[in-house]
């Protein structure tokens, strides 16, 4: 195979036509990562969190399935966010012996960027449960296996935290694989909720893609001016970067304004344009989501807030990113862009390259003299009065 494009080297073995449209996507990512498609080689890391909530929670539950599965040819798997696995369990010690053979084994990384396409990296590129049989996989040396994966969302705050994967013989009967994989993430989930010391579940989405908020003569959509001096000091970072054609990034925790901040500074900046403020979707309405929302790049008089990019899927991530480049190839010259998320660390990679200034803004309890002013602002918003 030698001197073929590596797609063309899979495909060869495979019809591509067959190939679900998320395989092909991530095959072409998995070339574009420079995966081998001979084998893998993945990043071993050897240090992991074994004390956290979700650790804790799906290992007791893979513990309870690898009871009923003993004598199955089957291997349990959790994963961190980031493909990193964390634990394996299978009482098939030839399956054992041939999963180290290609490091699918604790302490190694399998996520797409490093292993290519595979149940598990897919499942946590994509953030939806996955199924990779055979030989959709990217890499030839995973080829004898199949593998069924499902992401675990912490209910409490929407966060990635991992994934379930069980990984089998492709030969193996795997129709109730991803059934098993799916449940297993639920359980997990639903056990870190009932050890969450009475917190409240995350709100399920209600559906709202992006919002547009037409020019008003109130800086910020009937933001408050004046509060505290964190407050004011985060907004003139915000509103110094955003003048110059800089991509800001806004961080800080859930209700901290990030989306606020970065509407009132661009209504300082350009009091008559229109701002566009997309939410993270749902993975399965991701597509839409792109398709609905983006054409608005091409407008000079909107300012573009992307909110949360930390629970944004990878790919879409990187569709965002190519379709930002392409619309605006000089940032000065580009559409006004900025991006909120819980910390610059959980921003992906592909958006990531793409700031140029971070921007954190104080929680409210370490804003205390903004509290009474907000507060009559909500009730002035709610109830006219």
């Amino acid at each position: 195979m030698t001197g073929r494009h590596p797609i063309a080297q899979r495909t060869a073995a495979v019809d591509a036509s067959a190939l679900a449209p998320r395989v092909r996507a991530s095959w072409q990512r998995s070339q574009e990562y420079g995966v081998s498609v001979e084998e893998v080689d993945p990043v071993f890391s050897g240090a992991y969190d074994q004390e956290s909530l979700f650790f804790q929670c799906g290992q007791e539950v893979l513990d309870d399935l690898h009871r009923t599965l003993v004598g199955e040819p089957v291997s349990l798997m959790l994963t961190d966010p980031v493909g990193l696995v964390l634990n394996r369990l299978s009482g098939d010690q030839q399956l054992l012996r041939d999963l180290d053979a290609v490091h699918l084994a604790p302490g190694f990384s399998y996520a797409e960027r490093a292993a290519g396409t595979n149940g598990l990296g897919l499942a946590l590129a994509d953030r939806t449960p996955t199924v990779v049989r055979a030989e959709e996989h990217y890499s030839l040396s995973l080829c004898s296996y199949t593998c069924a994966a499902a992401p675990v969302i912490d209910p409490i705050s929407g966060r990635l935290e991992g994934s379930v994967n069980l990984t089998t013989w492709s030969e193996s009967s795997h129709d109730l694989l991803l059934a098993l994989a799916q449940s297993a993430a639920s359980n997990t989930a639903s056990l870190m909720l009932a050890r969450a010391h009475g917190r409240s579940p995350r709100p399920a989405p209600r559906g709202e893609v992006f919002r547009v908020e037409a020019p008003r003569l109130e800086p910020g959509a009937g933001s408050l001016r004046d509060l505290s001096s964190a407050w004011c000091e985060a907004l003139g970072s915000v509103r110094d970067a955003l003048r110059v054609g800089r991509r800001v990034a806004v961080v800080g925790e859930p209700g901290v304004g990030r989306t606020t901040l970065v509407a009132q500074a661009f209504r300082d900046l350009r009091p008559r344009d229109r701002i566009l403020a997309a939410s993270a979707p749902e993975p399965a309405d991701a597509e839409a989501w792109l398709s609905l929302w983006t054409p608005e790049l091409a407008k000079q008089d909107t300012a573009v807030v992307v909110r949360d990019v930390n629970m944004l899927p990878a790919w879409v991530a990187e569709r965002l990113h190519a379709l930002l480049v392409e619309a605006a190839p000089g940032a000065v010259a580009g559409v006004p862009f900025a991006m909120t998320a819980e910390s610059f660390d959980g921003i992906p990679a592909a958006l990531a390259d793409l700031v140029d200034t971070v921007v954190e803004v104080p929680p409210l309890r370490e804003r205390p003299e903004d509290v009474l002013p907000l507060a009559h602002q909500v009730g002035l918003r709610v109830r006219g009065r």
